[in-house]
């Protein structure tokens, strides 16, 4: 009977060594599952966290752009602004210019004619 329950106490044995090496090698199993999804995590949050950086430095570059773009418009107009300006002086120039030529060519005519008659001819008309 001795030999029995020693018997029994060494397949026992056998039995929780056996369920000892497998719960074993199921948390190791476990455990590389969970350390190769804490890698991929933690791979994902550091690609997440370079594209925020990313995409905050070309926020950045945009609003910059944009304000540069904003202030060559603003330069533009002006410079469209005075050139319009320009152009109506000048319009005002050449009407004056030619009203000027008109009076000249006419003083010119009465000259012609206040000589002529000093001179004893009769004036063109």
């Amino acid at each position: 009977m001795k030999n029995r329950i020693v018997f029994v106490l060494i397949a026992v044995n056998v039995l929780f060594l056996a369920g000892m090496v497998h719960s074993y090698s199921k948390s190791r199993r476990t455990k590389i599952a969970r350390d190769k999804e804490m890698f991929i995590r933690f791979d994902a949050q550091e690609k997440a966290y370079s594209l925020q950086k990313e995409n905050s430095a070309l926020e950045n570059k945009l609003k910059k752009a944009e304000d540069a773009l904003k202030s060559a418009k603003t330069g533009f107009d002006s410079v469209q602004k005075s050139l319009e300006q320009e152009r109506k002086i000048n319009q005002d120039l050449r009407a004056g210019i030619e009203k000027l030529t008109g009076l000249k060519d006419s003083l010119e005519e009465q000259l012609k004619d206040a000589t002529a008659v000093k001179a004893g001819r009769q004036p063109k008309k």
